[in-house]
């Protein structure tokens, strides 16, 4: 390693926006220690934006806990996290926060051993960018054309890439695996102020919760050497789980990145008691649970109900709300309180990034105390979806009567075709959005109102779609009895699901 040091404790590298506005960069110390002043930490790339809070929970689950309601609530009715507390612990770990320390650089190895190792060029640090055959989705950087790194965003991509690796081809004889988070949508509950969203994802921690332990959990930078057990020791570990094996190279000066050495690290597996406590999870007939994914044509709200129903036997929420849900209960946060939960993530496809995913949902917390609410919620968005095939299936009948020959059935493929260039489809999910989350604030107030507006949203929203996939089409007789008829089925359908 280099002489240069350059240690996350004391750096300022976390990019903050403070409940006055404006921004900065703070160290973690000043981080945590000042949580209540600062309203949200925020970068460009979500994947970092998640990785910076699952660094963050890992320090205070090993020096607050909770392992309990009443210890999580006296925290909470402090307001801060305890200064002298952290200082202590920063105290004792402080070289292990360096990203350049010699014998353990932060989230990295100084020794690869005798296992392959490759050097690689600075944007396998980076996702986001192109890199040997992965598509340019987000830039046009070659493999040698990339700028160096400055050290905080090589500290903070260092976090994402341990979090967010897609497996694959590695030239190493052995295929990179996965990363914990890689796959799966990754939920946070935003408060107030970060110190708010620090603790309301701050669930219960012991020896068996929230995952299995060992009785031996740590994090990564109290461990002496590289782990190579496949199963975690505990959430900590989990939490701070290294894929891969790395160390960063600099330039002559120590202050720019300019790649990183990098061999396979610790393969993760579930002995299916593994549950990530940030992500909600399906379960399958064939393969059991299964993490919520992004998909690249499905809106997130429409899979509301899964982070809601806790007694589902069918999905399983992320741990995170269940914790909630148990604080609401004993009266440990107010059940009038709306807060945000964020959603962080990839779209892969196979080794590939399609896309990268930051979205929002309002949680009114209402929800978590009332089973009907959500019953009621699933209805709405039953609604939705029929009201969304009522539309496909006039369209469907109008695309088939513009195509069908004097004798005989119009073709199918054809018919779809058509259906998708008219885009009704693209066109009725985005619209719905603001009226679903005007639906989910509004449905603890008034179940009736609420449902009936919605209802009507749905009504208009179908008609108003329909109107404007045909709007421009030609004035002949036959696309004329076509858009009547098409008409008359959507009008019978939507009747039939909004009745």
């Amino acid at each position: 390693m280099t002489g240069y040091s350059f240690n996350l404790v004391d750096e300022e590298w976390i990019p903050c926006i403070m409940r006055d506005g404006s921004s900065g960069e703070l160290g973690i110390l000043e981080t945590l220690s000042n949580a209540h002043d600062v309203k949200e930490i925020f970068d460009p790339s979500p994947l970092i934006t998640a990785a910076l809070h699952r660094l963050l929970l890992a320090v205070l689950h090993r020096n607050f806990g909770p392992t309990s309601v009443e210890e999580w609530k006296d925290i909470w009715e402090a307001g801060h996290f305890d200064r002298s507390t952290l200082q202590d612990y920063f105290d004792k770990w402080h070289n292990r926060f360096d990203l350049f320390d010699k014998e353990h650089p932060f989230y990295q190895t100084a020794r690869f051993g005798k296992g392959k190792m490759k050097t690689v060029e600075v944007n396998d640090l980076l996702p986001e960018l192109a890199r040997g055959n992965n598509p340019t989705l987000f830039d046009h950087t070659l493999d040698d054309s990339c700028a160096p790194l400055d050290v905080v965003a090589a500290a903070r991509n260092l976090l994402a890439l341990q979090s967010f690796k897609l497996g694959g081809l590695s030239g190493l004889g052995t295929n990179f695996v996965d990363a914990p988070s890689a796959r799966n949508v990754l939920f946070l509950v935003q408060g107030e102020n970060l110190f708010q969203t620090l603790m309301l994802n701050l669930v219960k921690y012991n020896e068996d919760e929230p995952i299995p332990g060992s009785g031996e959990d740590r994090p990564v930078w109290e461990q002496d050497q590289p782990l190579n057990s496949p199963l975690p020791m505990g959430y900590l570990d989990y939490l701070t789980w290294q894929t891969l094996l790395l160390r960063l190279v600099t330039d002559s000066s120590g202050l720019r990145v300019i790649g990183c050495e990098m061999a396979l690290g610790r393969n993760l597996k579930s002995d299916g008691n593994l549950f990530d406590p940030a992500v909600a999870y399906r379960k399958d007939a064939k393969a059991g649970w299964l993490g919520l994914r992004f998909r690249e044509n499905r809106v997130l709200w429409r899979d509301s109900t899964s982070l809601l129903n806790i007694t589902s036997e069918e999905n399983s929420p992320p741990r995170i709300i269940q914790w909630l849900s148990l604080l609401v209960k004993r009266k440990a946060v107010e059940k009038s309180s709306i807060y945000l939960v964020d959603a962080y993530g990839l779209g892969t496809n196979q080794a590939k990034i399609d896309f990268w995913r930051h979205e929002h949902l309002p949680l009114p917390l209402d929800y978590l105390d009332d089973e009907s609410l959500v019953e009621d919620l699933q209805t709405a968005l039953e609604e939705c979806e029929e009201s969304e095939k009522a539309l496909r299936y006039a369209l469907r009948h109008f695309a088939g009567g513009m195509l069908a020959p004097p004798e005989g059935n119009p073709d199918k493929d054809a018919v779809t075709n058509l259906v998708s260039h008219l885009g009704a489809d693209k066109l009725f999910w985005p619209r719905l959005e603001r009226h679903f989350y005007h639906l989910l604030r509004e449905l603890p107030n008034g179940r009736e109102e609420a449902l009936d507006t919605w209802a009507d949203k749905l009504r208009y929203t179908c008609w108003d779609c329909f109107e404007e996939a045909t709007r421009d089409l030609d004035g002949s007789a036959r696309t004329l009895r076509s858009i009547v008829e098409a008409r008359q089925r959507l009008g019978g359908g939507l009747k039939r699901v909004l009745a």
